[in-house]
C-alpha cells in the first residue's frame, strides 16, 4: 500500500445514538490524523452534495487502508455486507479492519468477527455505564488503534498536498513563526474592533449585560450561574460548546468579548476565531438532499477571515489557515446558527437543521480544534451537535436591570413606572431592548414610550440628522426609511436570502430608490452592516420593526395565517398590532378569536353546573374534588389555537378594550379549560389571558383558580396567576388575600423574604402593598430572634442563680414556643395574621379577634406571676378570677396539643415519603443509567409515573433539563402525564412548553 494514500473510513448505522457516538469518537481520533499515521479520516458526513451515499461509500472502501466498522445491533441490520467486504479486503491484504463496540450487541456470536481486531479492549461497549469517566473508552480506542499503526510502521507523517507543500517561490512550506502567529492574533483583534463599531457597541459597557450561564455537563447540573468567559476559560479540555439564548441576549457581544480575552492569551492558546453564520450566503438553493458541506463551510470561513483584511494577513490566511487547521489551531467560535440563510426559512425539526449541525460539529472538531456554537432555542442545532458544555444565557434578573438603570441616572418614579408598563416591562429583561428603553427614555425627557415601535421610531430618527440629509444627499429621514422598508419586505418576501441580501441583487430590485445613500447612511449610523458586497440590518428587531411600517401602509396584505402557524412574520404583526388601526385590529382579534376557539376537547358532563351563579366557595370547591375532567386534544389544530391566545395577549395587552365584545366568551372559555382542563400548558396560557378581561371578571377568575389550587397547589399556574395580577388596576381584598399566601409561602428562609423580592414588588403599584406586608415580616424575623435569646437568658438567669419553683415552666414554654414559631410554622406570623385580619370578612375578624383576646389574658396572666407561689392554682385569692385562669390552661393546652399534633403530622409525614424514596431510589438509578439523548414520550411517561415520591418525580424532571433530552413520538394519551398536578407535573408542563416551542419569545 501506499503511504502517502493512507485513508482511514468509517461505517456506522443510520441510528442517531449511533451517530452521536460517532461524532464524539471522531473528535478522539483526529490524533491519528495530526500524528501522521493516516492522511484522511473519511465519513458518511462527508460525502459530497448530490452524490449518492451508497456510491460514495462503496468508493470510499475501495480506496480505503483502514476500514473502521462501529459495531451495534442497528449495523448489523444495515451493513452487515459491507462488514464482510471489509473483512475480505484484509484477508486479501488490501486494507486493515477494526470493529469497535458502540453498544451492546451479541457481536462475538458472529464468526467472521472471531479473531479480528476488536475495541475497546475485550468489546466492551463505549455506550456502558461501567467506565470511570465518559472519555474513557473513547481514549481507550485511539490509543489501540495508535499502537497498532504504529507497529505496523505507519508513522511517517502524511505529505500535504502539493499546492501548499510549496511556497510560491519553490521552497518547501514552513510554519509560521512566533511573531508571524502574533501578527495575526493582532490582526483578528482589530477586526473584532471594526465589528464592535459596525454594531455601535462599546467594550466598556460590557458589564451591563448578563452574560450568566447555566452550566450543564454530563449528569451534573450547575445551577448557580456562572459567567459565560469563565465556564468556558475553566473547561480547557472540552472540545465543543453550545450557548442558547435569545435575540438580543448578548451572544454576540459575548463571544465577542470573549474572543477578545483568548487573543490576549498565551502564544501556546489556540487561536480563536469569530465566525458569523449569518453572512453564510450562496447562490443555491440548499435543501435537505442538497445541503452544504464542509468545503462549503470552509469556504465562508476563509471569506469572512479575509474580508477587509490587509495584503499582508490575506496572505497569512491563504498560506498557513489549512496547515494550522490540520495541527489543530482553532478555536471557533460561530454564532447566529439560528439566523443561517438555510436555518432561518426551515421548519424547527428540518433535516436540514440537522445536517447543518453534523457539518459544523465535524469540521470545527477536526484536527483537533475547538468549536463553540450560539445559537437561540428555536432552531437549535439537534443533536448531531454532540456539545461537550452546554451554556444557556439567562435573562436580566430584575435586581440586575433595577441597578443598570439606577447606574443611568434616571428616577425612581421613572422605574416604577416601566414596572407597571403592560409592554415594557417583559421588554426590560433583554439586554438589546434595555438598551434601546435607556436610549429613548434620555432623548424623551424620561418619558415612556407610547408602545414599542416608538423604541425602534426614536432610534433611528436620533440617528438620521436631517440637516446632513439634506445638504449632502439632498434626501430627508422619510426617504431613507421608505428605502429602509422596501429592503425589509424583499428580505421577506424571497426565502434564499434570511437577513442578508447581495448589494447587486438589491440594486437590481430596487430601482428608483436611493439606494446607495440609504445603505451608506445605516452602515454609518450603525443600522445596518455591510460586508462581503451583502447587506444586512444591525439586529432583527429593527427588521421585523420596517416590516411593522409595511404592515400599517398596506394592512390589506396583513398575514394574518402566520399568526396560528407561528411563523416568521409573527413578531413582527405583534409590533404592528400596538399601533394598528381600530377597524384593522378587530379584525385580528375576531380572526385569532375564532381560531382560539376551534380547540377540540371531549366535554366533560359536570361543565353545566361549573357556571351556574350563586354556587358557594365550599360547594363548588366540593364538587371540583368529584369532577370529571374535559380531555383537550392535542393536535395541529390544539397548537395553532394556543398560538393565536397567544398572540392575543402579546399583541393587545394595552389595547384590551378592543376585546370587551368577546369579554363573557373569553372568560367563560378560561374558567371550563382552567377547572376542568386537564392540560396544564393551555391552563397556563389561559391564565395569561385573564390580563384581557375587564378589572372586575378578572379578579373574579383570579379568585376561582386560586381557590381551586389550594385543593391542589401548583407554583407553575399560581406563577401565572401571580402575573396576571400585574396588568390590572387597583386590586381587591381577596385577590390581595390570595397574594399575600402565594408571596408569603414562596418567599425562602422559612417563609422569610429576602430584600430582592421586597424590592422588585415596591416598583409594581399593584404589589407594594404586599412589598410593605414583606418588610414588616422581614422585621418580625428579626424580632422573633431576639425573643427566643432573651426566653434563653431568662431561663437560665445567669443573674440571679436560677428560678425556683412552678415558675420555671413558663420560660420554657415560652422559649419552645416562639422556637417552634419561628422554625416550623410560618403561618402563625403576627404579621401575616394580622394583614389577614384587615383583608377578611366579618365572621373571619371574629373567630382571629377570639384568638387574640385568649392570647391577652395570658400576657395579663404572665404579668401576675411573680407574686404568686408554686401553690397559685390551689389559692384563688391569690390569683386572678378562675376564668383568666381557665383561659391560661386552655391556652396551654393547645399549645400542647398543637406540638404533639404537629409532631406526629411530621413523623408521619416523613415516614410517608420515606416509604416512597425508598421505593423510587432504585427505580430513578436505573432510569438515570438507561437514559438516551432522544427518548421517547412514551418511554418518559412511564418513568414519572413509575416514580411515587415527589421528590424523585421532581429530580427525573430536572434530569431530563439537565441532559437536554430531545423527546420523540408523542405522548400515549396525546398529552404528558399531569394526573397529580403536583409540583413535578408544572416543571413536566414548563419542559413540555420548550420543547413543543411554545415558550414566550425574548424581544
Amino acid at each position: 500500500m501506499d503511504k502517502a494514500n493512507n485513508k482511514l473510513v468509517i461505517i456506522y448505522s443510520h441510528a442517531e445514538q449511533d451517530e452521536q457516538l460517532t461524532a464524539r469518537l471522531l473528535s478522539h481520533l483526529a490524533i491519528l490524523q495530526r500524528q501522521g499515521l493516516v492522511q484522511q479520516i473519511w465519513h458518511r458526513g462527508l460525502i459530497p452534495a448530490g452524490e449518492e451515499a451508497e456510491t460514495a461509500l462503496q468508493r470510499a472502501l475501495r480506496e480505503s487502508d483502514i476500514i473502521v466498522s462501529l459495531i451495534s445491533n442497528d449495523y448489523f441490520d444495515e451493513f452487515f455486507g459491507l462488514l464482510e467486504d471489509a473483512l475480505h479486503r484484509e484477508d486479501e491484504g488490501e486494507a486493515e479492519a477494526f470493529a469497535i463496540v458502540l453498544r451492546d450487541c451479541l457481536w462475538e456470536e458472529y464468526p467472521l468477527l472471531q479473531g479480528r481486531k476488536v475495541l475497546p479492549p475485550d468489546g466492551k461497549p463505549i455506550s456502558s455505564r461501567d467506565w470511570d469517566s465518559a472519555d474513557q473508552p473513547y481514549r481507550q480506542v485511539a490509543e489501540g488503534l495508535l499502537r497498532h499503526l504504529r507497529r505496523e510502521g505507519r508513522a511517517a507523517p502524511a505529505p500535504l498536498p502539493k499546492e501548499e507543500a510549496e511556497s510560491p517561490d519553490g521552497a518547501s512550506y514552513q510554519p509560521p513563526g512566533p511573531e508571524e502567529v502574533q501578527r495575526f492574533r493582532e490582526s483578528l483583534l482589530r477586526r473584532l474592533e471594526v465589528l464592535d463599531r459596525e454594531t455601535h457597541w462599546n467594550p466598556e459597557d460590557y458589564l451591563h449585560i448578563n452574560a450568566l450561564a447555566h452550566q450543564q455537563k454530563g449528569k451534573s447540573f450547575q445551577k448557580k450561574a456562572v459567567s459565560l468567559d469563565k465556564a468556558i476559560l475553566k473547561n480547557r479540555d472540552t472540545p465543543s460548546f453550545l450557548i442558547i439564548g435569545e435575540p438580543g441576549s448578548g451572544k454576540s457581544v459575548a463571544l465577542r468579548e470573549l474572543a477578545r480575552k483568548l487573543l490576549g492569551a498565551g502564544q501556546g492558546e489556540q487561536i480563536p476565531l469569530y465566525i458569523n453564520l449569518r453572512d453564510w450566503y450562496t447562490t443555491e438553493n440548499w435543501a435537505p438532499g442538497q445541503p452544504p458541506g464542509p468545503e462549503s463551510l470552509e469556504g465562508f470561513i476563509l471569506s469572512s477571515l479575509l474580508e477587509g483584511q490587509p495584503p499582508a494577513t490575506q496572505a497569512f490566511i491563504r498560506r498557513h489557515y489549512r496547515e494550522l487547521y490540520r495541527r489543530g489551531r482553532f478555536f471557533f467560535l460561530f454564532d447566529s446558527f439560528d439566523e443561517t440563510p438555510a436555518v432561518i426559512d426551515s421548519y424547527e425539526h428540518s433535516p436540514l437543521i440537522d445536517k447543518l449541525s453534523e457539518v459544523i460539529y465535524l469540521y470545527g472538531l477536526d484536527g483537533g480544534n475547538r468549536l463553540l456554537l450560539a445559537s437561540r432555542e428555536f432552531k437549535r442545532p439537534t443533536s448531531r451537535f454532540a456539545a461537550g458544555l452546554s451554556l444557556h444565557l439567562r435573562p436580566l434578573g430584575e435586581e440586575m436591570v433595577i441597578e443598570s438603570l439606577e447606574k443611568a441616572g434616571f428616577r425612581e418614579s421613572t422605574i416604577q413606572q416601566l414596572y407597571n408598563h403592560h409592554n415594557l416591562r417583559p421588554l426590560i429583561k433583554n439586554p438589546f431592548s434595555l438598551s434601546l428603553v435607556k436610549d429613548y427614555l434620555k432623548n424623551n425627557a424620561e418619558q415612556l414610550p407610547p408602545h414599542q415601535l416608538a423604541l425602534y421610531e426614536s432610534c433611528i430618527h436620533n440617528r438620521l440628522d436631517a440637516r446632513v440629509l439634506a445638504e449632502e444627499y439632498r434626501l430627508r429621514p422619510a426617504d431613507i426609511i421608505h428605502t429602509a422598508r422596501a429592503i425589509a419586505a424583499f428580505l421577506f418576501d424571497d426565502p434564499r436570502y434570511g437577513l442578508a441580501v447581495e448589494l447587486q441583487e438589491l440594486n437590481r430590485r430596487l430601482k428608483g430608490h436611493p439606494l446607495n445613500a440609504t445603505i451608506k447612511l445605516l452602515r454609518d449610523q450603525r443600522l445596518a452592516r455591510l460586508g462581503k458586497g451583502r447587506f444586512s440590518f444591525i439586529h432583527r428587531k429593527f427588521h421585523e420593526y420596517f416590516v411593522a411600517l409595511n404592515f400599517r401602509e398596506n394592512p390589506e396584505a396583513l398575514p394574518v395565517e402566520d399568526i396560528p402557524l407561528d411563523a416568521r412574520n409573527r413578531d413582527a404583526l405583534v409590533l404592528y398590532c400596538e399601533i394598528a388601526e381600530e377597524e384593522t385590529a378587530r379584525k385580528v382579534i375576531r380572526y385569532c378569536w375564532e381560531e382560539t376557539q376551534k380547540l377540540a376537547c371531549e366535554p366533560s358532563p359536570d361543565e353545566a353546573w361549573l357556571l351556574q351563579p350563586g354556587l358557594s366557595k365550599k360547594e363548588r370547591q366540593k364538587r371540583l374534588k368529584k369532577a370529571r375532567p374535559r380531555k383537550i386534544i392535542i393536535d395541529n389544530r390544539y397548537y395553532q389555537s394556543v398560538n393565536c391566545l397567544r398572540f392575543l395577549v402579546d399583541g393587545f395587552i394595552s389595547r384590551k378594550d378592543l376585546l370587551e365584545p368577546y369579554s363573557r366568551e373569553l372568560s367563560e372559555f378560561i374558567l371550563v379549560n382552567t377547572e376542568l382542563g386537564d392540560d396544564l400548558i393551555l391552563q397556563k396560557f389561559l391564565i395569561e389571558a385573564i390580563a384581557l378581561l375587564p378589572q372586575e371578571e378578572a379578579e373574579r377568575l383570579i379568585v376561582r383558580i386560586f381557590d381551586k389550587l389550594t385543593l391542589a397547589p401548583n407554583p407553575y399556574l399560581q406563577e401565572s396567576l401571580a402575573n396576571a395580577s400585574r396588568y390590572l388596576d387597583k386590586l381587591s381584598a381577596p385577590v390581595l388575600q390570595h397574594l399575600a399566601r402565594f408571596y408569603f409561602l414562596r418567599t425562602k428562609s422559612l417563609g422569610y423574604p429576602t430584600s430582592k423580592d421586597i424590592r422588585t414588588l415596591k416598583l409594581s403599584d399593584n404589589f407594594r402593598p404586599l412589598a410593605r406586608f414583606l418588610q414588616v415580616r422581614e422585621a418580625e424575623k428579626w424580632l422573633f430572634l431576639l425573643a427566643v435569646i432573651l426566653g434563653g437568658v431568662y431561663l437560665l438567669d445567669p443573674f440571679q442563680g436560677g428560678i425556683d419553683g412552678w415558675q420555671w415552666m413558663v420560660p420554657v414554654i415560652l422559649f419552645e414556643a416562639a422556637l417552634f414559631v419561628f422554625v416550623v410554622i410560618p403561618w402563625f406570623s403576627v404579621v401575616f395574621l394580622s394583614y389577614m385580619f384587615r383583608l377578611s370578612d366579618t365572621k373571619t375578624r371574629v373567630f382571629m379577634a377570639t384568638i387574640v383576646s385568649l392570647l391577652v389574658l395570658y400576657l395579663l396572666f404572665m404579668s401576675h406571676m411573680d407574686s404568686m407561689d408554686a401553690g397559685f392554682l390551689s389559692a384563688p385569692e391569690g390569683s386572678l378570677p378562675l376564668g383568666s385562669k381557665v383561659a391560661v390552661w386552655a391556652y396551654n393546652i393547645i399549645i400542647v396539643l398543637g406540638l404533639v399534633w404537629g409532631i406526629i403530622s411530621i413523623i408521619y409525614t416523613a415516614f410517608l415519603g420515606y416509604k416512597y424514596y425508598l421505593k423510587d431510589l432504585p427505580r430513578f438509578r436505573k432510569i438515570r443509567r438507561e437514559l438516551r439523548p432522544a427518548t421517547p414520550r412514551a418511554e418518559i411517561a412511564g418513568h414519572f409515573r413509575s416514580l411515587q415520591s415527589g421528590y424523585y418525580r421532581k429530580k427525573y424532571i430536572r434530569l431530563l433539563r439537565e441532559r437536554e433530552v430531545a423527546p420523540t413520538g408523542e405522548w400515549p394519551d396525546g398529552k404528558p402525564p399531569y394526573e397529580k398536578g403536583d409540583e413535578a407535573s408544572g416543571m413536566l408542563a414548563q419542559l413540555e412548553e420548550k420543547w413543543r416551542n411554545l415558550v414566550p419569545r425574548s424581544s
